[in-house]
């Protein structure tokens, strides 16, 4: 469920929330959130969140769990983070509001209206042309050119 490559990483407001972790704790939160804005969520289970923030064992994630838990809100088996929810929904809108920025320019650079399909490319039609202008006919070969073509 990938919103966007990229991920907004609010440098002042993650130092200031997580000042009291430690080397391996910032390694593995940082890819525990990595990892929360491409597939959406966490699941609560000790194995898949120990793999996911690479921690040397499973015993050694057990250990520094509270200290990353207290930035998820553990609901229906899954831990959520309110902040990249957040992002999350910004960043659909931002890329929904291109989307169709994007496609009312191109209706408007190939002279059609908004109420016609944006899906259907102007190039596979040939009765429609940019900015409404007509077609130039292909001129036809000469009669030596013709014969040619025969061969």
């Amino acid at each position: 469920m990938a919103v966007a490559p990229w991920m907004p990483l609010w440098i002042g407001d993650y130092r200031a929330d997580t000042g009291q972790l430690n080397q391996a704790q910032h390694g593995a939160y940082l890819l525990l959130i990595m990892e929360y804005w491409q597939s959406g969520s966490l699941p609560n289970d000790d194995q898949i969140l120990s793999r996911v923030s690479l921690s040397d064992t499973l015993g050694a994630w057990q250990m520094m769990r509270p200290a990353i838990e207290r930035f998820f809100v553990v609901t229906n088996g899954e831990w959520r983070h309110g902040r990249i929810d957040a992002e999350m929904e910004k960043a659909k809108k931002n890329i929904e509001s291109r989307r169709k920025g994007a496609n009312l320019t191109n209706l408007a650079k190939w002279g059609k209206t908004p109420s016609v399909s944006p899906s259907v490319s102007p190039s596979v039609s040939p009765s429609v042309s940019p900015k409404g202008r007509t077609p130039t006919p292909t001129p036809t070969p000469h009669k030596k050119e013709r014969k040619k073509q025969r061969l």
